[in-house]
């Protein structure tokens, strides 16, 4: 069967005899020079020429697929397999010779020509990510089709994180494994017709479970939709605050402003629909990251709350932000009704200053509702959080049974009363010697400033040898997660609420909760007789209401009253009744 039939092949060439036979030398030297296998070269050379493929610059994916059925009809596979991996290492030879080149060295970085070609890694012009590929058994893995019709604005994109992903110093079973999610985001960009990975909405993102035939390749095509809208956003040349989903890497935040332990990692617009009122919105939390000195945390709070109103009003009426009259305001207000007042007040506060803002820019005449009509009066709530004391002594007891790192973490907040963000973020500094007595320096981050509180001796001892144990530094974090950056906090509560899981029994049923260590502390503080300004200022906090909240002593100082005052001669409710007859 001829050759020609198996390779994609150019137009006609009308040759002369003399023309023809002056090509087929130049071919012949070429191969002479790049060929190194010991056999196929002929295979090759005839494929070629009854392909009128007459440089091997020419050799391209197309080329070497028609090649591979050709070889199949007269070779078995381990043959065929041998004669591609010479027009393999021709191909690549030619791929880091023009690399040297300075207009091959701007093609490494700039191929505009692939989003409308086939893209074949192995024949990538840039020769590291085309070497790395060379041994590659499974090909179907490699080519990627970009002649698909689609928006050029997304496929340069998916080829820009495709190119980092393969130069990035991975093993090949996870570059892999991303490729194989990166061609799910691909196949869901091209049908969806999306335009712009920057601008993707919630919609359109839920949609891409729709390309995976199992939860696995499902939940690998998000990762791989998030990891490029993250790529795309850190690595633009300037901010694109237009995007769908900020990536608080790029900003560069203060430090003081962001809780390494429970770091807010992203603000997504995606679920707001309407470009009109999403763009309201990104200005206000870009003014709030840019001017204000909010903690990053308390902004994205604020913006949630902002977000869930947008979200209402778009699937409940027609009109926009700038339109919205008390009317809308009030209705959404009887509709979020929370029982707890101070939740409610914060929504409140939260909608008024955004439209406050509004204002002050001009976008709107005046602020369409008066918050203090709507406001809820608060009364604070006593919660009853401290750990039974048999439960704190049993889970001191088996203390030594649970990993490491939560381990100290947990062993910090049941001692000091500490909050586990606190602990989380604490340096190798933070302990040191004082006069007789051992002292930690805890930076609170809702505060913004530091605290020193006494500690025990026994304390001091156990952390100085983990310090030394694992070489920490005064400056690096103590508790460290697999990145070097602070231990996670939800990876600590993770970890607890296993083991108390599993260890229901030894542990009362106990309901792990992290902050009760701190309720617990500061109560045994008040029954001590410390006074509760002295409770507030090791606590952390700016306001003794908020103390109180802390202290659980009512129900106990009640009843110890009670005790103390029936215990007392005269005192029993017994004590007044006399004997005497019956109507008298």
């Amino acid at each position: 069967m001829p050759a020609r039939l198996y390779a994609f092949v150019p137009e006609e060439q009308n040759l002369s005899n003399a023309e023809r036979e002056q090509l087929i030398e130049g071919l012949k030297r070429e191969l002479d020079e790049y060929y190194e296998q010991k056999c196929g070269k002929g295979s090759l050379e005839t494929y070629l020429i009854q392909n009128e493929i007459w440089h091997l610059s020419e050799i391209n994916y197309q080329v070497r697929a028609g090649y591979q059925k050709y070889l199949r009809e007269y070779y078995v596979d381990s043959t065929v397999r041998n004669y591609l991996l010479g027009i393999d290492r021709v191909k690549l030879r030619l791929i880091i010779e023009n690399a040297q080149t300075l207009k091959g060295k701007w093609n490494a970085q700039n191929h505009p020509e692939l989003l409308h070609d086939i893209l074949f890694l192995r024949y990538h012009p840039n020769p590291a990510i085309a070497k790395r590929y060379e041994y590659t058994t499974d090909i179907s893995k490699l080519v990627w089709d970009f002649r698909v019709k689609g928006s050029d604005i997304c496929k340069q994109q998916i080829l820009t994180v495709l190119e980092d992903i393969v130069q990035q110093k991975i093993t090949m079973k996870e570059c892999t494994r991303h490729l194989n999610g990166l061609k799910s985001v691909y196949e869901f960009c091209m049908q969806e017709q999306i335009e712009d990975l920057r601008y993707l909405t919630q919609k359109q993102f839920d949609k891409i479970e729709n390309y995976g035939d199992t939860d696995y390749k499902k939940k690998c095509a998000k990762q791989e939709l998030r990891a490029c809208q993250e790529y795309i956003f850190c690595h633009a040349k300037n901010i694109a605050w237009d995007s769908t989903v900020w990536f608080m890497e790029r900003l560069y935040l203060e430090e003081y402003r962001v809780n390494p332990s429970n770091p807010v990692k992203t603000i997504s617009f995606m679920s707001i629909e309407r470009t009109d009122n999403r763009e309201l919105v990104q200005e206000y939390i870009k003014y709030c990251l840019g001017v204000t000195h909010l903690a990053l945390s308390v902004i994205h709070t604020e913006f949630y709350r902002i977000q869930k109103f947008v979200v209402w009003l778009e699937e409940t009426t027609e009109i926009n932000l700038k339109q919205v009259s008390e009317n809308e305001i009030k209705k959404y207000f009887q509709i979020i009704d929370y029982k707890v007042a101070s939740y409610f007040n914060d929504i409140i506060i939260a909608i008024y200053q955004f439209y406050e803002y509004l204002q002050t820019k001009n976008i709107i005449k005046e602020v369409p509702f008066n918050y203090q009509y709507y406001l809820k009066k608060e009364i604070l709530h006593h919660n009853d959080r401290s750990v039974e004391q048999e439960t704190y002594e049993s889970i001191l007891k088996h203390l030594k049974d649970f990993p490491e790192k939560p381990r100290l973490i947990l062993l910090h907040s049941m001692l000091l009363g500490l909050r586990i963000s606190e602990v989380c973020c604490l340096k190798g500094n933070a302990y040191y010697w004082q006069g007789r007595d051992a002292w930690i320096q805890v930076y609170q981050i809702k505060m913004r400033t530091y605290k020193r509180i006494p500690i025990p001796e026994i304390l001091y001892k156990i952390m100085k040898v983990y310090i030394k144990k694992y070489g920490i530094g005064a400056e690096d974090y103590i508790f460290q997660n697999q990145k070097g950056k602070a231990y996670h906090y939800s990876s600590f509560r993770w970890s607890m609420k296993k083991i108390f899981n599993e260890n229901h029994e030894l542990f009362q049923e106990y309901n792990f909760k992290s902050h009760d260590f701190r309720h617990t502390i500061a109560t045994m503080f008040y029954e001590d007789g410390v006074p509760l300004q002295s409770v507030r200022d090791y606590l952390g906090h700016d306001y003794e209401e908020m103390t109180q909240q802390y202290v659980d002593y009512m129900p106990k100082r009640i009843s110890k009253a009670n005790q103390e005052l029936f215990a007392k001669e005269g005192s029993s409710l017994a004590s007044g009744i006399k004997r005497c007859k019956r109507g008298k």
